[in-house]
């Protein structure tokens, strides 16, 4: 059988994500003590999690190499709140998801925050920070649809979510991905290369983390495409304030699971 365009962009999405699934296992040890259950601890981590994951955020993606300097001491000082607040403030599902997340986060920005002689993906990094910066309210915009669309399922009945869950991220997450490019195409100063960085950032990010839950719930029928399309809105308090970053809902999202 023909692969369609969207199973065909999965197994590339996957492609060498497992390496991150079995080296992740140490990547509480450098954990910090975080209060769970308080405002205080909530707001910040939803302003951390800008730091380690900039695009289409508030965080300036640095461009120049006094910028990376600044980035890097802010990753340094806040990324062991980060890890302290997952391994410590969420369920065990989340936990384990969010490790794989967070050590595809810290490859990469160790990498490019090395000391010493700029790294190439320090220089990748600041060749893409013009964009990354000039397209940043376009970036919001895919970043609020992914993010309505999880929650969204979140309000799915429970048999349907794990299913529903996969299969809505890979369409998704492939429309996330070409959202990203699009926008970054129409933005005055992004280059292919810049586009290109983008959307690999991304890539490298979620693609562990899809693969570790969703590897086995994913098969090409009419019945998981009905499921896609019958997915509720989401329904939310009137005062509830939607995250920015896609982070957070999807692991909240993944809380709701049935035992499987």
């Amino acid at each position: 059988m023909k692969m369609s365009s969207e199973m065909h962009w999965y197994y590339n999405f996957i492609t060498g994500t497992y390496s991150a699934v079995n080296n992740a296992e140490d990547i509480y040890k450098g954990a910090a003590p975080v209060r769970c259950n308080s405002t205080r601890t909530n707001q910040k981590i939803e302003g951390l999690l800008a730091v380690v994951f900039p695009v289409g955020t508030a965080q300036q993606v640095p461009e120049t190499a006094a910028q990376l300097r600044e980035y890097c001491n802010l990753y340094g000082k806040n990324f062991p709140f980060v890890l302290g607040y997952f391994k410590n403030c969420v369920g065990q599902f989340s936990k384990t998801v969010a490790k794989v997340i967070l050590y595809s986060l810290k490859k990469q920005t160790d990498s490019t925050c090395k000391p010493g002689k700029i790294s190439r993906q320090a220089r990748e990094l600041m060749a893409a920070g013009g964009c990354a910066n000039k397209a940043r309210d376009g970036i919001q915009g895919c970043n609020k649809k992914l993010i309505d669309s999880l929650l969204g399922v979140k309000s799915a009945e429970l048999k349907d979510r794990i299913y529903m869950t996969c299969w809505y991220i890979l369409v998704h997450s492939n429309a996330y991905r070409i959202c990203l490019r699009d926008t970054t195409e129409d933005t005055p100063g992004c280059t292919a290369h810049t586009v290109d960085w983008a959307e690999k950032f991304v890539l490298k990010v979620m693609g562990s983390s899809i693969s570790l839950v969703c590897g086995e719930y994913f098969e090409e029928s009419d019945k998981c495409r009905k499921l896609v399309d019958k997915t509720p809105k989401p329904d939310l308090p009137k005062n509830y304030v939607k995250p920015k970053n896609f982070i957070l809902p999807m692991l909240e999202l993944m809380e709701t699971f049935p035992d499987i």
